[in-house]
């Protein structure tokens, strides 16, 4: 390592702080022994986290940055742990050890990620993992025990920060990052594509401070609720998923965009329902598209909306809420009692649009909107308000 030296230009952000709670509605909990490898991620950097290990890699522009990380108290490894995820961060709870906790989270736009873990005033902390990759040169950046800066020949910069502990790094065949404290000890890393994005990331960095990146993850997973598209079914679990694949695919007004028929011929209705979660989490945007393009059958065109909705055997009623088709928002539901569907469609905002509604793979007998009968078994109106269309079943 060469001799401590601040780089020109360059300044530490001050990302230490209290850690807020997450007050998301969409935190779910995984018991200690759950098979689980949870993915947080941001925009450009991402954390792997199990129940059992903590944190397993973090990765950034597909680069390995840290992997195989453990945490000790008071010299003793830390046990498996429920796993606390949201969309803003994942916490590990111990039940032995109730005044102990383990915290991660990403910055949402920035290639930031923070590891933090708090124990008693007293207890002695040591975080510890391997770099991932055999770094070309390491500078310390002054103080010694507040930062480091790693570069790689292909321009690659990674800044690794300590707050509330002494920061040590090892370099050779197995590089490790050591960071040891008492009570409560803060790892950042930083992982920009060159010295420009690091100075950029760091300014930004400078300006929010840490509880303004966590605000902002908080703001974009609130918008993304309150403004996104949402469904309602007979199945819970596949709600709260399509919430949690709305948030994830980074979409909070534009999850309700019209499917690409292409983007369904993978997208298997009955194998997902089997775990919603597991497929929101995987491949947000994919999960998002393929529910709304399987129940909903939404296509628009230069000629308007069409929708042909599909309700899986055994349901009787469905929703989408917030549905954007261009400029128009809108709101619809799909019933079926006694030998009738009744869909009942409003324009939130937005211009009114030409709409096509049918219902594929069944057999009508006749159909009406706002009470007039229609011939044919598609129903074509301007939605320009609420309206209802009724379609009546054979048989």
């Amino acid at each position: 390592m060469s001799a401590a030296r601040r780089p020109a230009g360059f300044a530490l952000p001050a990302l230490g702080g209290l850690w807020a709670e997450s007050a998301s509605p969409l935190s779910i909990t995984f018991p200690a022994a759950a098979d689980v490898h949870w993915t947080s991620a941001g925009r450009r950097i991402e954390l792997v986290i199990s129940p059992s290990a903590g944190l397993d890699r973090a990765t950034s522009a597909g680069g390995l940055l840290l992997s195989g990380a453990s945490a000790t108290v008071d010299g003793a490894t830390l046990p498996p742990a429920s796993l606390v995820a949201a969309p803003t961060d994942v916490r590990r709870r111990f039940d032995g050890l109730p005044a102990v906790e383990e915290r991660w989270a990403t910055a949402l736009e920035l290639p930031i990620c923070f590891w933090e873990i708090e124990a008693p005033d007293d207890a002695a902390l040591r975080l510890e993992g391997k770099l991932g990759h055999d770094w070309a040169r390491a500078e310390q950046v002054a103080p010694a025990a507040e930062a480091v800066r790693l570069e790689l020949p292909d321009g690659r910069i990674t800044v690794i920060m300590a707050d509330g502990g002494e920061l040590s790094l090892h370099l050779g065949a197995s590089p490790l990052l050591v960071v040891a404290g008492r009570g409560r000890v803060r790892v950042c890393l930083i992982a920009a594509s060159d010295a420009g994005d690091l100075d950029r990331t760091l300014q930004l960095a400078s300006r929010k401070g840490f509880s303004g990146l966590q605000a902002q993850r908080s703001q974009h997973e609130r918008l993304a609720r309150e403004y996104g598209t949402s469904v309602s079914t007979p199945l819970p679990e596949l709600d709260q998923a399509f919430e949690w694949g709305k948030v994830l695919s980074d979409a909070p007004r534009s999850a309700g965009q019209p499917a690409d028929a292409g983007a369904l011929s993978d997208f298997n209705l009955e194998r997902v329902l089997q775990a919603p979660l597991v497929h929101a989490v995987s491949d947000p945007a994919g999960f998002v598209t393929g529910v709304l393009g399987t129940l909903w059958g939404i296509h628009q065109g230069d000629e308007g909306l069409s929708l042909a909705p599909r309700l899986p055997p055994g349901w009787v009623r469905m929703d989408v809420t917030r549905l954007r088709a261009g400029p128009t928002t809108l709101d619809a539901a799909v019933s079926r009692r006694a030998g009738r569907v009744t869909a009942r469609l409003r324009r939130r905002n937005g211009a009114a649009i030409n709409t096509v509604l049918s219902l594929p793979g069944e057999a009508t007998t006749g159909l009406a909107v706002d009470g007039v009968a229609l011939a044919g078994a598609e129903a074509r109106f301007e939605l320009s308000g609420e309206h209802e269309v009724t379609f009546d079943l054979a048989g």
